[in-house]
């Protein structure tokens, strides 16, 4: 189902910061399979966030994306290293004090490998989840509505012109270029729009040949 042109403007513009996830459970899901070409659409392996991460890496190394968000994804890489290291070390400093604890009069060192692996796990597994995973997710599900609500429908209409400026405006202009980032860009966006246009062309050719086939069993 489209947008109307008043949500397709709010989200042309939207920023990961000014998203209200407050209701997130309560929108209607977008993804950015629902608008792939037909070419492509044989090579999806069926498992949604698994050829939806492909997508986004091919649209990634097309320099598609807005820089800002690239930045919110850069971002989320770093803060899920950091809050891995940090659970990592909360695990094992906690693992490393529970040796002088005692149980039922004995010393944790003494009692069986089969007790203190249970225990040893259980302490990383708890530190892990709710010091990095928990909150990973949460921030992942939340990226990932933000990134199929600014581009599935941009996507969408990138994929009936082949403009590289509908998936990101500032595709050649963006000011945080330098003057030789600027140039790559002016290449890059020659042959991404042919190469788009190519696979738009094919397409067509494609569902041509496909109606012709139909018409012809009937």
């Amino acid at each position: 189902q489209q947008m109307s042109s008043t949500q397709k403007k709010q989200s042309d513009n939207i920023e990961f910061s000014q998203v209200d996830f407050s209701s997130l459970d309560k929108q209607p899901h977008r993804s950015i399979l629902d608008h792939i070409p037909n070419l492509m659409k044989t090579q999806l392996t069926g498992n949604i966030l698994m050829d939806e991460m492909a997508v986004w890496g091919m649209i990634h190394e097309q320099k598609l994306f807005e820089s800002k968000d690239i930045k919110e994804m850069k971002s989320f890489i770093k803060r899920a290293v950091k809050l891995s290291l940090i659970a990592m070390v909360t695990g094992t400093v906690l693992n490393r004090r529970i040796t002088k604890l005692k149980l039922r009069n004995k010393q944790f060192l003494d009692l069986s490998i089969l007790v203190k692996l249970p225990i040893r796990l259980g302490i990383f597994t708890v530190a892990f989840y709710m010091i990095a995973l928990n909150p990973l997710f949460k921030h992942f599900i939340r990226l990932h509505y933000y990134m199929n609500y600014k581009y599935s429908d941009r996507y969408r209409r990138f994929n009936e012109v082949g403009d590289p400026l509908i998936m990101n405006p500032l595709f050649l202009t963006d000011p945080s270029y330098t003057s030789e980032e600027a140039e790559v860009r002016k290449m890059l966006f020659e042959r991404v729009r042919s190469q788009t246009m190519m696979m738009i062309m094919e397409g067509k050719e494609m569902e041509k040949m496909m109606k012709q086939q139909k018409n012809g069993n009937i």
